[in-house]
């Protein structure tokens, strides 16, 4: 089920980095998925939501603005730990910040 879905979110990410940040949405992009290709805290929402209000279709921007949250998080955590696929790495950490706060 996931894979299916987040094929769908994997585009609308990849589309939403193209229009806010146009030429850095490749490198952004991949900062956004796990090692198996699926975005960071993709099905997160669906958990709370389900608590929440069991039933209830999660907003495509609501599950966007969470795969950017995640992704900041996930890429701090790895400057800080220092496995960083480049030095340089860490200047994305700004636009994922920027887009999980929009």
């Amino acid at each position: 089920m996931v894979t299916n879905i987040s094929v769908l979110t994997r585009k609308l990410l990849r589309e939403r980095l193209a229009e806010l940040y146009p030429g850095q949405e490749d490198e952004l992009f991949r900062f956004c998925l796990t090692s198996n290709q699926v975005p960071f805290g993709y099905s997160h929402p669906d958990t709370i939501l389900d608590l929440v209000a069991p039933n209830t279709p999660i907003d495509d921007n609501l599950r966007l603005f969470y795969v950017f949250l995640c992704s900041y998080y996930f890429l701090l955590d790895a400057g800080v730990d220092g496995d960083l696929p480049t030095r340089t790495s860490i200047i994305a950490l700004t636009p994922l910040f920027h887009l999980g706060n929009l």
